[in-house]
């Protein structure tokens, strides 16, 4: 989903997206600040293949995706307990230039923390859906994917796909979460419910 002044406040979203709080991580947005220490992070084939780019980006580039764009909207993801905030934990990103939306993570800790990275995927996921009017949102895994990252997704409510148009399922799995269920899993949920 492509922002437009159409469909998106740029400047409510902004506002909204610098800091985000969730019951065990913080996320903060990355800044023009941040541009050097992004480019040096996107020299990483292995990060710059996950978002999907077939070669590291200029600093010009990722200015242009993270900033004037907004096709990379990317956080630093910080644990955080009783509001005491601890080493950052890793990176997590929305990506809207390579077809339809999706999620990527990127730890920097050497403990990855599945309660974290799942609280941060549902402060974005929250994001997401309350400030676009964007149908679905996907994440995407190499095989082998680890079991318990696969639970992390389904319990959040990403249904795995495999049949996505230009992905190999032999290759990389699709994990898609749809506005109807973002509602049943965050919105119509019940005190009484146990989730």
């Amino acid at each position: 989903m492509r922002f437009t002044t159409n469909n998106v406040n740029v400047e409510e979203l902004q506002e909204a997206i610098h800091v985000l709080n969730g019951e065990s991580a913080q996320l903060e947005l990355i800044t023009r600040d941040d541009l050097d220490e992004m480019v040096e992070l996107f020299s990483n084939a292995d990060v710059y293949r996950s978002a999907h780019l077939r070669k590291p980006p200029t600093k010009e580039v990722l200015d242009d995706f993270i900033h004037d764009d907004l096709m990379l909207l990317m956080w630093r993801i910080f644990p955080c307990e009783n509001e005491e905030r601890g080493a950052q934990a890793g990176f997590i990103a929305w990506v809207n230039y390579a077809g339809p939306p999706f999620l990527m993570m990127l730890p920097t800790s050497e403990e990855f923390d599945l309660d974290i990275f799942r609280d941060a995927a549902q402060l974005v996921l929250q994001t997401y859906f309350t400030q676009t009017p964007g149908d679905e949102l996907r994440f995407y895994m190499d095989h082998p994917i680890p079991e318990e990252i696969h639970h992390l997704l389904t319990e959040a409510g990403f249904d795995l796909w495999q049949e996505v148009a230009g992905v190999d399922p032999e290759e990389e799995a699709t994990y898609i979460m749809e506005r109807d269920t973002f509602q049943a899993y965050y919105v119509d949920v019940d005190d009484d419910d146990d989730y």
